[in-house]
């Protein structure tokens, strides 16, 4: 079989995976995970977490899904905006938004508000800080961020 095929085949399984995924409960998940776990090898295990579960591939993991929910906020507001307006709207509501209901909301699951779900979602994935301005116009500009 082809790399390209190999390739193709293996995203169509992960995507079918990570659907099935999102329909099951946290905890289900985990079982899940814990028991096909326990049938690999321990060699295919070590590549697994060098790639996925060292404290860097999981901050990157992190910081994408971070920046992602950034600019799913920024798309919600004028598209002609400018990049330092929208920065600015996106640090004023996501202030607001820890100062208020985040409070209530910080322990539980994501409000069915979209909006609302992604500020929960990016407060909960940089512990309730928010980036500074300059770091939330190059996340809007498609940039890497470092520390800001």
């Amino acid at each position: 079989m082809s790399d390209g095929r190999r390739s193709a085949n293996a995203q169509a399984a992960s995507v079918d995976l990570a659907a099935i995924f999102k329909a099951m409960p946290p905890g289900a998940v985990l079982t899940a995970l814990e028991t096909v776990l326990a049938q690999l090898p321990v060699e295919l295990i070590e590549v697994l977490a060098s790639r996925h579960f060292q404290a860097g591939a999981i901050t990157r993991r992190r910081n994408n899904q971070r920046d992602d929910c950034y600019r799913a906020m920024a798309q919600l507001h004028m598209p002609t905006a400018s990049a330092n307006a929208l920065a600015a709207v996106v640090i004023a509501e996501l202030s607001h938004y820890r100062s208020g209901r985040w409070r209530f909301e910080r322990d539980g699951a994501a409000p069915a508000n979209p909006h609302r779900a992604l500020m929960h979602r990016i407060l909960s994935l940089d512990r309730a800080t928010i980036l500074t301005a300059r770091s939330v116009r190059a996340i809007l500009a498609g940039l890497p961020v470092g520390k800001n």
